[in-house]
């Protein structure tokens, strides 16, 4: 199983909200988030990233 990268650290220790977006690369370039962790795949169904807006983290959610 292919190891997932390290967690940036305001990830890891802020809390952060999740939003399920129709397409990460749209809203990271929409919302000019700064991108903490680049896109993951967690499943065949499920792409991940973590991004900061306005001091916020948020964890965007694409389902495939």
């Amino acid at each position: 199983m292919k190891k997932a990268p390290p967690l940036h650290p305001d990830v890891v220790n802020f809390n952060h909200i999740a939003y399920k977006v129709p397409n990460i690369d749209t809203f990271i370039k929409d919302h000019q988030a700064l991108v903490l962790n680049e896109r993951m795949t967690v499943d065949e169904h499920l792409d991940i990233a973590f991004v900061k807006v306005d001091g916020t983290v948020i964890e965007l959610m694409e389902i495939k």
